[in-house]
């Protein structure tokens, strides 16, 4: 389901537009690709986790955030890099569906014509086997 979220993510982002607003706070679409690409993809992610290194999350977002925002969708469509952890498919499972459908819905629910999505073709497990874990993370 990762890669379906991921996939479904992109296709809206690139549909709605990059200074399109996101339900993640002050993100526009574009801020939250540039997220994504960075905890997935670089080393100055561990600013997510650890507050004190957070600046270095910030610059990377900042040199990310000036590429060309159809380049940076694709980027995230391609996947993870190779030496990225969630290049492994069982931890993409465990570690991107719930992301990626979460953030997928924050664009989706900031738009003003948006509708809910009928669950009921996915897994009953698809996220809340991972939920518990991430929440408390």
């Amino acid at each position: 389901m990762a890669q379906s979220e991921r996939a479904a993510l992109c296709d809206l982002a690139l549909q709605v537009g990059e200074d399109q607003p996101t339900l993640s706070g002050d993100w526009t679409v574009k801020d939250l690709v540039v997220h994504l690409l960075v905890r997935e993809g670089s080393p100055a992610a561990v600013g997510i986790l650890l507050s004190p290194l957070s600046k270095l999350t910030d610059l990377e977002s900042q040199r990310l955030g000036r590429r060309d925002f159809a380049v940076l969708v694709e980027k995230l469509r391609s996947g993870p890099p190779v030496y990225s952890p969630y290049a492994v498919p069982r931890l993409d499972a465990l570690l991107n569906t719930l992301e990626f459908f979460v953030h997928h819905e924050d664009i989706r629910r900031a738009q003003p014509d948006w509708s809910a999505r009928d669950l009921a073709t996915r897994p009953r497990s698809c996220c809340g086997r991972w939920s518990a874990p991430a929440a408390r993370a």
